[in-house]
């Protein structure tokens, strides 16, 4: 095997790769440490890999510095299931860092795959189940491989949506996602250079066809930026300037949320006093508060965003709603609650802690043989059992937002609203990471 030709011979089933890397330099286990030392990695670590030449060099390197200073780490990979292929090249990722004393595991996608919005869907799942992994494993930061190269990508792909300066921040260093900060130690390394790292160890990686597909957006994004030369480099270093600005807008946004409370209901209020008192860091505040109340990954659309802040910000008295949630003004104060629609209803078993509602982790402890159990929002006609506990229609409309135990179709158990069954207990706690406390995390300069 040649070090421009990084590829499986033709019995294997990964797909090939040219890369004329000659003129790049490596990155070695020094700079890789300074890169990451920002970030500020705390006790364990997991590395997302699909066998992609960024994240396998990122594997590589992260090993390395965690050997060097005595920390635990393993890879993750997730399989969407999506490809013929995906199952053996998880297999192969997983020999290849066996062989390098890596430890591995490999999670699988299962259920039905969505027709459309398939690149979404399954970002989602990805990080929900690396998520779910590193919170069993005592794991709170993964390592995430994006690179200089993605970064310039996602700045002209929000360019060309007509982002604000908060979306032309890009990829920040630091986020958090299903409860573990998601690190990205490489985003000012330009993607040739992880290759370099590759070729030089001798280590193959695995080309995943959908990259080239010009189907895609990033795809044609990708290919049109090959052509820029400094200019695309440009792009990167515009994204870390609106960085600056989005941490600057996060701070104040968060001394903002500090005047929030956030009930037994679910139910978020904020004074309106204080809304007003900084309307640029309004919307800001709100778009997190419907993010955790909806359950949402995501904040809401910046133009229906900012119409409901007008709207709050006016003083005029009623209810709207957005981004799964309804939010109501009343007497100088904004209330947030859950809508009702979209909420599952999922089979429990003991033992086993699974998410509800991108609100809630919810667990079964003790249970009786032979009944079916199940995690659902309280219907409304077991109401009338718990109504004397609270008052009016928005607590009953709060109220039937929440999860509840029901076994053999029959209401046991609503912890958060007093309900509980001696049989069994079903606990409710907040995901990681979905709280009102908004951290802005500090947009970091790297050298190289």
């Amino acid at each position: 095997m040649t070090q421009s030709l990084l590829s499986e011979r033709a019995d294997r089933p990964a797909h090939t790769h040219q890369a004329n890397v000659s003129a790049e330099t490596t990155l070695g286990t020094e700079e890789f440490a300074a890169l990451l030392a920002p970030l500020d990695p705390r006790g364990a670590i997991a590395v997302a890999v699909s066998g992609g030449a960024d994240s396998m060099a990122l594997t590589h390197l992260a090993a390395e510095w965690a050997r060097r200073i005595g920390r635990r780490i393993a890879a993750v990979t997730v399989d969407h299931g999506l490809r013929a292929e995906s199952a053996a090249e998880a297999s192969r990722v997983h020999a290849w860092l066996a062989g390098a004393g890596i430890g591995h595991a490999v999670l699988r996608w299962e259920g039905e795959k969505p027709v459309s919005g398939i690149h979404a869907a399954a970002r989602a799942a990805r990080y929900r189940l690396i998520g779910a992994w590193c919170r069993a494993n005592g794991i709170g930061d993964v390592l995430v491989a994006h690179h200089r190269d993605d970064q310039s990508e996602t700045m002209l792909l929000r360019l060309a949506r007509g982002s604000g300066a908060t979306g032309l921040a890009a990829m920040a260093a630091i986020s958090e996602r299903e409860g573990v900060r998601l690190l990205r130690p490489l985003l000012s390394v330009p993607k040739a250079r992880l290759m370099a790292t590759l070729v030089a160890r001798g280590q193959p990686w695995i080309e995943d066809p959908s990259n080239a597909n010009p189907r895609f957006g990033r795809t044609r994004v990708r290919s049109a930026l090959r052509g820029w030369g400094d200019a695309a480099t440009g792009l990167a270093t515009r994204a870390r300037a609106f960085g600056l600005l989005r941490q600057e807008e996060e701070a104040a946004a968060a001394m903002l949320l500090q005047t929030a409370t956030h009930d037994a209901l679910g139910v978020c209020r904020m004074p309106l006093d204080a809304l007003r008192a900084d309307t640029r860091s309004a919307p800001r505040a709100l778009a997190h508060v419907l993010r955790i109340v909806g359950g949402r990954d995501y904040a809401p659309e910046q133009t229906a965003l900012q119409r409901l802040a007008d709207w709050l910000l006016a003083g005029r008295e009623g209810a709207r709603s957005l981004h799964r949630c309804v939010v109501t003004s009343r007497k100088g104060e904004a209330a947030v609650r859950r809508e009702l629609r979209e909420l599952p209803r999922i089979a429990a078993s003991v033992g086993r802690e699974v998410p509800w509602d991108g609100r809630y982790a919810v667990c079964l402890e003790g249970a009786a043989p032979a009944v079916h159990y199940e995690v659902g929002p309280l219907r409304g006609e077991d109401w009338p059992i718990l109504k004397r506990q609270f008052r009016g229609a928005a607590d009953r409309a709060a109220a039937l937002s929440l999860p509840a135990l029901y076994g053999d179709g029959r209401l046991l158990a609503a912890p958060q609203l007093g309900l509980l069954d001696p049989s069994s207990t079903l606990r409710v706690s907040p995901l990681p990471g979905r709280t009102l406390a908004f951290r802005p995390f500090a947009v970091v300069s790297s050298p190289g």
